[in-house]
């Protein structure tokens, strides 16, 4: 936002871990087996959640020691798990739902860009509580298939590390706790903007009758960013790589009927999604957007498939854009008036200047997307 952009990033903040075949494969297997164990059970409507368990464990997994990975692992699959179960309980409950939501929102605006864990497991919670609000997974088989498929996940990835060491460097999930409580952490605006936004595209998701309103609030929980030129950033390469997967999947599921195909190309685009994330958002936005409406046809398969739900996507996503970029414009244009009304302007020299050279894993951009 414009009185509380990204902060300079601390000496040293390393890149991310350089992309390798290694980390295709792990995903490949890591999600893929859950997938296929559930399509051989004869359970292709967790076959999703078994799939996006796995994808979970490996984005949230900070490839640290095997210890540190475990240990976060399983807090992340914990923490995701309770916000699944309080949107399911309060599914019937609209406003007491909303209250929650931009609760779990505002929490995960407080982290810094530059603590990866905290920020993508705060903002991967209020997105699952959001999904299962609305009566998406929320059953009991679609929570045990997630962990499942998240378990299974770690230890392919403690496997790995047993075999091919190769653990990136920064802070541990450790240090970011210590960090956050020790008062490092994004300005209190931003993390209220953040929650306020999220309500906002609620309401106006419901509003505008969204097949899908969930969507709306996850895009904001992904878009919004402390600095406005990468917020900006962000939404753009959201609507261009969601439009890109949306054709994607329309051309797949027009075509494509078998339930082991399917899940054969939900692999691949698995697979990819290393790759596309260490190249910039649009990339991940267009393989995730492929990913899940691939996997939400593998689940519909018996009901028609997903194809109904390609342009909901697609008008939510775009939607969710809109109202976050509205607030970010507002909030802009607010600021330069107060600057000059009091003849201030932004010098170089200023803690909301334009930050520095980062890498766009830690700006934004770094985890998945619903």
């Amino acid at each position: 936002m414009p009185a509380a952009s990204l902060a300079a990033a601390p000496p040293g903040t390393p890149p991310p871990p350089p992309y390798s075949h290694d980390r295709a494969l792990l995903f490949a297997c890591g999600a893929g087996v859950p997938m296929l164990a559930a399509l051989a059970l004869a359970q292709p409507g967790v076959a999703l959640f078994a799939c996006m368990g796995g994808v979970m464990a490996l984005q949230t997994d900070p490839r640290r020691s095997i210890h540190v990975r475990v240990v976060s692992v399983i807090v992340a699959l914990a923490l995701i798990l309770g916000a699944g179960t309080l949107g399911a309980a309060l599914q019937h409950d609209p406003m007491a739902m909303k209250v929650a939501v931009v609760g779990i929102a505002f929490l995960a605006g407080l982290p810094k860009p530059f603590f990866p864990y905290l920020t993508l497991v705060g903002k991967i919670c209020a997105a699952v509580a959001i999904v299962t609000s609305t009566g998406i997974a929320a059953t009991g088989d679609a929570a045990v298939a997630f962990v499942a498929g998240g378990i299974f996940a770690l230890l392919v990835g403690v496997l790995l590390t047993l075999w091919r060491d190769r653990q990136a460097k920064g802070m541990t999930p450790y240090d970011e706790v210590q960090a956050l409580l020790a008062g490092d952490c994004n300005p209190l605006f931003y993390a209220i903007t953040l929650a306020a936004t999220v309500a906002l595209a609620m309401v106006v998701a419901d509003a505008m009758h969204a097949k899908l309103p969930g969507w709306v609030g996850l895009t904001v929980l992904f878009v919004m960013h402390p600095d406005d030129a990468i917020a900006l950033k962000l939404m753009t390469q959201r609507i261009g790589g969601t439009l890109v997967g949306i054709v994607i999947a329309g051309i797949v599921v027009h075509f494509v009927h078998g339930q082991w195909i399917l899940a054969a190309l939900s692999i691949a685009m698995v697979a990819l999604l290393p790759k596309a994330t260490a190249v910039n958002y649009f990339w991940m936005s267009t393989v995730f957007t492929t990913l899940v409406m691939l996997l939400l046809d593998l689940a519909l398969l018996a009901t028609g498939g997903d194809a109904s739900l390609l342009l909901w996507r697609f008008y939510d996503t775009v939607l969710g854009c809109l109202v976050a970029g509205a607030v970010l414009l507002t909030l802009y244009g607010n600021h330069r008036w107060h600057e000059k009304r009091t003849g201030r302007t932004r010098k170089s020299g200023d803690n909301d200047a334009d930050p520095p050279d980062v890498p766009e894993a830690a700006t934004g951009g770094e985890g998945p997307h619903l």
